[in-house]
Formats: C-alpha cells, structure tokens, sequence
C-alpha cells in the first residue's frame, strides 16, 4: 500500500512539472492558466505540484488547452489480448521485412524425466510498433490448468 502511495505521489508530481513546463512554454503566468481553467491561482498552483485534491476535469481542461488531450484516450483503455489478436490473424509464412511489425505466437513444451511431452501453454510475442519493445502474454492450458502436478 505504501508503495502505491508513493507511486502516485510520485506520478502527480511528474505530471504538475510537465503541467508547469507546457504552461512556461506558451510564456503564461499561473494567474493566467488558472483563470482559464476556473481556479484560483493558488489552487493552480497546487496542481503544478501534484496536488492529490485536484479534480480529475482540471486535468483533463489544462490538458485540452495545451493540446494535449489525445493521450488521455489510453488511460485505463483495456489491454489488448494478443492471443484474441492471432486468432483473427491469418497464419503467414511469410518473413517480416524491415519495418514491418513481427509477431508470434509460440506454445511451450515441458519434457518430463520419463520422456514424457506435456503441453503447459502458449506465449504470444508482439512487436507493436516493430522497433524491437516486444509485449506478450503466457497463458497455460486448460489441461494443464487441470492437473499441474503432472510436471512434477
């Protein structure tokens, strides 16, 4: 819980100062941003320093007038399921080229000491803007899911 806390301490804080920053950059003072935004100038200032108690609109306002409003559309946006992604995807095998986004989908074997192969799961790897920062996702197998102790 502390930890939490200081997580989003720290995350407030960071957003004041980059809150502080844009509104520098456009040669404002706190006066002036706070009366855009409905708030006393002390109030404002508050917020550049990652007050807790500033309302979630304010932001959401300071970000519009610093035309900074599209990336509030992935905040708590669903992750995406790469597995539901490869299902919908059709099997190509062809080599990705340069450039191009690389994905995969791999399953996971687990040999046991009696020569026996048992499935575990699966692992899908994407590479979504195709520079190489890979996201994937394990998920088990039902059957494994069922009697785990088969691989011990």
């Amino acid at each position: 819980m502390i930890n939490n806390e200081k997580n989003v301490a720290s995350l407030l804080l960071r957003l004041g100062e980059r809150l502080k920053e844009a509104r520098l950059a456009r040669n404002e003072s706190q006066d002036l941003f706070a009366q855009r935004l409905g708030l006393t100038r002390q109030t404002y200032s508050k917020m550049e320093k990652g007050s807790s108690q500033t309302l979630i609109g304010k932001w959401l306002e300071a970000s519009s007038i610093l035309g900074r409003l599209d990336g509030w559309q992935e905040v708590l946006a669903p992750k995406e399921d790469l597995f539901a992604k490869f299902k919908k995807k059709p099997v190509s095998d062809s080599v990705p080229v340069e450039g191009e986004r690389k994905d995969m989908m791999l399953t996971v074997w687990l040999t046991l000491p009696a020569s026996e192969v048992v499935k575990v799961g699966e692992l899908a790897i994407d590479d979504p803007d195709a520079r190489g920062a890979l996201e994937g996702q394990f998920r088990y197998t039902p059957e494994y899911l069922e009697n785990p102790n088969v691989a011990q």
